[in-house]
Order: structure tokens, then sequence, then C-alpha cells
């Protein structure tokens, strides 16, 4: 149990820090709008390319910093103890 807190708690650092430094992070989608089979022409598709951005709030980012900072020193008070 001791090395999972410390292996969690590097984790939500880990998260909390990058989530601070890339506040947001975009991508992009491709989503086929129409699809139309002629014999004369062939197959013809229309496809749409979304942009899509998700956003991590700072809070999120803070809570995590610091559920890790303690899981981590939870975790290594356990260890140094047995």
């Amino acid at each position: 149990m001791k090395l999972s807190l410390i292996i969690f708690g590097l984790i939500l650092i880990a998260f909390g820090g990058a989530s601070f430094y890339y506040q947001s992070v975009s991508f992009s989608t491709t989503e086929q709008v129409a699809e139309l089979k002629l014999p004369e022409v062939g197959h013809l598709q229309v496809t749409e390319k979304k942009e899509k951005k998700i956003e991590v709030p700072p809070v999120v980012s803070g809570i995590s910093l610091v559920a890790g900072l303690v899981l981590l020193s939870i975790g290594l008070a356990a260890k140094k103890r047995k």
C-alpha cells in the first residue's frame, strides 16, 4: 500500500503540473457528413473537420497537486516507519 500511495501521488503531481503548464488541449476529428454512390461519377464522400478543445480549470490543477503531495508524504512516512 505504501508503494501505491507513492506512485499515485507522483501521478497526481505530474498531472497537476502538466495541467498548470498546458491549460487546454486541442485536437481535431474528421466526421463523415454525407455519402453518395453514383454509377457514372463513382463514390463521393463529404467530410467535416471539427476542432475540439478540453480545458482544465486551475482549481483542478491545484487540487491534484496538493492531493499528490499529501499522498506522497503519507506514503513516504509509512515507508520510513517500517
